[in-house]
């Protein structure tokens, strides 16, 4: 809001005669207001998230976005985008300084996380080839904090979600079984 201020003085001689000068006005404005908000609080590294100013106030506002303390240049905005590629489990903190009639105003911060994509994991079978009753012993590797799913050829197997399970082998013929694991993190990468 704003509040319109008059003045004037009124000036008295020894006499008593007085004499009153002309109005003067002063403007106060108060401070804008903001937050900000991500569309999303974490994710896959070289993914990107859309941070976006709520404002308010008097006069033409004006944004400058901040990575930690860090302006960024180029982001004068009510939103920002940022894309992020580095290491994993690096938080990255955002605000933004609205500028209006009223003054300065710096934001709340939000904060971004990145982590890794599970790795592709290597997946080995013991014994690779028997006889046509048998149980085989399938392990994934190279992935940590990940669930899983085996399959055989693109059907899931019922109950096979850990990084090493066993598949019983009945055939009456000689059969090749294909086996793969889809590994998927948290985030559901």
């Amino acid at each position: 809001s704003s509040t319109l201020h008059t003045y004037h003085v009124v000036v008295t001689d020894d006499y008593g005669q007085t004499a009153t000068s002309s109005n003067v006005t002063y403007q106060t404005y108060t401070a804008p207001t903001v937050s900000v908000s991500a569309n999303k609080t974490d994710g896959a590294l070289a993914s990107s998230v859309t941070l976006t100013a709520t404002a308010t106030g008097q006069g033409t506002l004006s944004y400058e976005w901040y990575e930690g303390t860090s302006v960024i240049s180029g982001a004068t905005s009510a939103s920002y985008t940022a894309s992020l590629d580095d290491s994993t489990g690096t938080a990255h903190t955002y605000s933004v300084k609205v500028t209006g009639t009223g003054g300065t105003t710096t934001s709340n911060t939000v904060t971004y996380t990145t982590h890794n994509i599970p790795t592709t994991p290597t997946v080995t079978a013991s014994p690779t080839e028997g006889a046509l009753s048998q149980t085989v012993t399938l392990t994934a590797t190279g992935s940590t904090g990940v669930t899983y799913q085996w399959y055989e050829g693109s059907t899931a197997l019922e109950g096979k979600t850990s990084a090493s399970v066993s598949v019983d082998v009945s055939d009456s013929s000689s059969t090749l079984h294909t086996y793969h694991v889809v590994v998927t993190d948290d985030y559901g990468q």
